[in-house]
């Protein structure tokens, strides 16, 4: 996930999910962060991609909410 406001670019969260050999990655996962403050409009562009096989490889994202 990365945030930017045209001048800057800031990684806000990084994860690599592997629910082949981690059960605790399977099924729905969930996270709270801050989100960086700013005096104009920003973007965050959530980032999907393929894992290193198609074992269980899939991800998504659904339903993000921003407070």
């Amino acid at each position: 996930m990365t945030w930017t406001d045209g001048n800057k670019v800031e990684q806000l969260h990084l994860r690599y999910l592997n629910p082949v050999e981690r059960i605790a990655d399977r099924g729905a996962q969930s996270f709270d962060l801050p989100l960086p403050s700013s005096a104009k409009e920003a973007t965050i562009i959530l980032t999907t991609r393929c894992g290193p096989n198609d074992v269980m490889d899939w991800s998504c994202w659904a339903m993000p909410e921003f407070k």
